[in-house]
């Protein structure tokens, strides 16, 4: 019996690691989305994704700020527009079930974010365009800042 019960606990000792490196495929989703901004940028498919991932995504929040907000200050309008979405993505986020304040219980993520795009205001405005215009009046509505109700007048 004793030959039994140790050969058992070998086996899963032998096995808990094959079982605490497998990912769930929601985690793989998110690493793939990763990598696609690394190598191509932020864009349109990245942000819908994160919409659809939620809280999947969210747990990641970070990088992802720290990877499309370098490109708001592109050249390329479009990988602005791309940036501007997911962060938008991002700052608009409510999980369905939480107990307590969201907004006040992550308020300096969203300050940080908020940070990163009101410092590039100026630029946006400049770059001109229906996209770029229709995802920074998205942003701006969901943004608590008193300034964002100047700049949306400024879009229309």
């Amino acid at each position: 019996m004793k030959y039994v019960i140790s050969t058992f606990v070998l086996i899963l000792i032998a096995l808990e690691p094959a079982v605490a490196v497998e990912k769930s495929l929601w985690t793989e989703l998110v690493e793939v989305t990763i990598n696609h901004i690394k190598t191509d940028g932020p864009d349109n498919d990245v942000a819908d994704f994160v919409s659809v991932s939620r809280r999947h995504s969210w747990v990641r929040r970070q990088e992802f700020v720290d990877l499309v907000a370098p490109y708001l200050k592109s050249e390329n309008p479009e990988k602005v527009v791309g940036a501007i979405e997911i962060l938008y993505r991002f700052r608009s986020y409510r999980p369905g079930q939480y107990l307590g304040d969201f907004e006040t219980d992550n308020s300096e993520f969203f300050k940080q974010v908020d940070e990163v795009v009101y410092e590039k205001l100026e630029y946006f405005h400049s770059l001109r365009g229906d996209q770029l215009y229709r995802m920074l009046a998205l942003y701006l509505g969901c943004s608590q800042r008193a300034e964002s109700k100047q700049h949306l007048l400024r879009i229309v």
